[in-house]
């Protein structure tokens, strides 16, 4: 996704935080990747992804090493991150529990005109992403010959 496109579900900080993800999954194994040159490689805001950076270290999903020959580098395998960890980590999981149309008052006893299919719709979409690891996620790019760093 480009700079300029905005997603309709996640924030541009959790867009950002899974491409890095998926990038530095790509890399060799436990080798340090410079910020600057994932967020060159996805043409990403360096001092942006850096703030996204932090929030996945310290939720324990990336490890940042300083120093000569330090960066970041994915903390644990890709089969055992999930898309849902990520979305977490950054952005909550607030979105299974709103309203789509933003209703405050919206629930199982007051519910708004898209109440019910709404909560259909969001329960398959928490099990996607629950059921997606980023190992996963990168095989489904390479069948389908999508580029993920633009």
């Amino acid at each position: 996704i480009y700079q300029n496109e905005v997603s309709v579900i996640f924030s541009r900080a959790c867009e950002y935080g899974i491409r890095a993800v998926l990038y530095l999954s790509s890399t060799p194994a436990g080798k340090p990747v410079q910020v600057r040159d994932v967020a060159s490689g996805l043409d990403i805001p360096s001092p942006f992804l850096a703030k996204v950076v932090q929030t996945l270290t310290k939720r324990g999903i990336l490890r940042s090493q300083k120093g000569p020959g330090g960066g970041i580098c994915i903390a644990k395998s890709p089969e055992s991150i999930r898309v849902i960890d990520i979305v977490e980590a950054i952005d909550g999981l607030g979105l299974s529990e709103v309203c789509v149309l933003g209703m405050p008052n919206c629930s199982d006893e007051e519910p708004c005109p898209f109440h019910d299919e709404w909560g259909r719709v969001r329960t398959e979409f928490m099990k996607m992403l629950e059921g997606k690891s980023v190992s996963k996620l990168v095989k489904e790019f390479d069948k389908k010959k999508f580029v993920l760093n633009r």
